[in-house]
């Protein structure tokens, strides 16, 4: 479900060596998630794998009456992942796998998005993004995309956002949002018909990953 207006290394994974642009879409595929709930889908972000399981941010407006989605990776496996964290007015949900649940070489096996907050801070405007998201298979959708603001104002969310020019369609809420060396920078809230999008910013997230430390 995606909204339309009328959507230093902390926490995540380590940095990558320069990418051709196939090789970094296919690295920021990877930690992307489908959530289902009901009849919903949407997208989500692998932003932690360690020793007690894994945790995905996604976005609350999918999750709201729901303390459980169906979490399909990358690579084809499912599962189901418990809310652990939600938070209506950041529209931040994180949801959490225990490692136990898993298969051992395949937890292994998931690689956390990159969260560079230096890089974060460094973004300017016209910079490229990318957004991977799965709105019709996992990991599917990929636009390219220039990021315009920070805290960028949205009535409609009543919070501020990153803004973008990328296009998103239904189902790309919570997909990631990319620098162009591969540091995640936010997920997506939602996003217009004319090519406006806005995301959840990296500290958000952040911030939100501290609480269930």
């Amino acid at each position: 479900m995606c909204l339309l207006f009328t959507a230093g290394l902390i926490a995540c994974g380590e940095k990558e060596a320069a990418l051709t642009e196939e090789e970094l879409i296919k690295m920021l595929q990877k930690p992307t998630v489908m959530i289902t709930v009901g009849s919903s889908h949407a997208s989500g972000v692998i932003v932690r794998n360690d020793a007690s399981g894994v945790i995905i941010a996604t976005v609350t407006h999918l999750m709201t009456g729901y303390d459980q989605g169906i979490i399909r990776f990358f690579d084809g496996h499912a599962g189901f992942a418990d809310v652990v964290y939600s938070d209506e007015a950041t529209d931040i949900t994180l949801l959490f796998i225990k490692r136990s649940d898993m298969d051992e070489a395949f937890a292994d096996s998931l690689v956390p998005a990159v969260c560079d907050r230096e890089a974060y801070d460094a973004m300017a405007a016209d910079d490229t993004v990318y957004v991977v998201g799965s709105a019709v298979s996992t990991a599917a959708n990929v636009m390219k995309g220039t990021f315009k603001a920070f805290d960028y104002y949205v009535p409609e969310f009543d919070q501020y956002l990153l803004y973008l020019y990328c296009d998103v369609f239904a189902g790309m809420s919570g997909s990631g949002v990319y620098t162009d060396t591969g540091a995640l920078c936010g997920i997506v809230a939602g996003g217009s018909e004319n090519g406006e999008t806005v995301a959840i910013p990296l500290t958000d997230i952040l911030d939100s990953l501290e609480k269930v430390n």
